[in-house]
């Protein structure tokens, strides 16, 4: 899972459970309607304070020739969100007949002040 092979675990020790490249993102509940866009948002912000510790991390023990981390939430959320802003864009929730209770204006702001990592430079 992790090279070296302790590494993984030396993580969890030092930030608790934290959400791994390949972890399942809410995008499928949200094209199926089961949650909305506040609940997709939250959970994406999950997603980028435990991905942005793990990277804070490794940065700040400078045990590393080359470094890459990879947040992946803003192509998230514009993939899951592009229909708000854009009339001619499919719905990518099939079968949910467009239905949403977001707007443009409030879909990427749901949660934005419930993260620390998000306030710290990166």
């Amino acid at each position: 899972m992790s090279a070296p092979a302790s590494f993984a675990r030396d993580l969890y020790e030092r930030l608790g459970p934290y959400r791994t490249l390949g972890w399942a993102e809410a995008t499928w509940p949200l094209n199926e309607d089961r949650i909305d866009e506040k609940a997709f948002m939250d959970d994406l912000y999950r997603a980028f304070d435990d991905r942005a510790q793990v990277i804070l991390q490794r940065l700040d023990s400078r045990q590393w020739d080359l470094l890459v981390g990879v947040i992946e939430a803003t192509d998230r959320v514009q993939h899951m969100m592009w229909r708000l802003i854009d009339s001619l864009a499919p719905d990518v929730r099939q079968g949910s007949g467009g239905k949403s209770s977001a707007t443009p204006s409030n879909a990427c702001t749901a949660g934005a002040t419930t993260s620390s990592a998000r306030s710290s430079p990166v």
